[in-house]
């Protein structure tokens, strides 16, 4: 990751009510309920909050920071007017996408196409921007766990799709 995916994005710890109050300021649902740990924003600036004793110091609470950074960098593409987002959320409505979400979505799962799979699967399905965050989140810690090799064959099942979905990651992680 260069410089630019973390310049001027502030990292903020909240305890739980400052996390509600957060996320009802920036008109999201409810935290809670959601079992949220992390929330990114880019009204009034850029950023990721955690929320405090929710995080933990396990690799989840990796897939969390890296997740969030997915966000901001897509807002930040999306402000300057790269296309990339739109062809991304243009193929997620295809035949051939939604094909290729539900195999990097098994990727993500070890392979295999479990029930939990399948409700992630028709969450990304309605909001392509959370799979995006989901998969640049999961191909950075497959890269830092020296395990490309899954990463590229994802890519290469998935036909177009799998190509613009490489350019987003590699232009949020160049």
């Amino acid at each position: 990751l260069d410089k630019l995916i973390l310049e001027g994005l502030s990292l903020k710890e909240l305890t739980d009510p400052e996390f509600r109050a957060h996320a009802k300021e920036l008109g999201l649902g409810s935290a809670k309920k959601a079992r949220a740990r992390g929330l990114s924003y880019s009204k009034g600036g850029y950023g990721i909050a955690l929320l405090k004793g929710r995080v933990g110091r396990d690799i989840d609470a990796v897939d969390v920071v890296l997740h969030e950074i997915g966000h901001t960098a897509m807002a930040r593409m999306i402000r300057d007017g790269g296309p990339e987002m739109d062809e991304i959320r243009g193929l997620a409505t295809s035949e051939e996408g939604r094909t290729a979400m539900r195999e990097m979505v098994k990727q993500m799962h070890g392979g295999k196409f479990t029930q939990e799979a399948k409700k992630q699967l028709a969450y990304f399905t309605k909001d392509p921007d959370e799979f995006v965050a989901a998969w640049f989140s999961y191909t950075m810690m497959a890269r830092t766990l020296d395990d490309s090799a899954t990463i590229a064959a994802a890519y290469k099942k998935s036909g177009n799709w799998g190509q613009a979905l490489s350019n987003i990651v590699r232009k949020i992680a160049a």
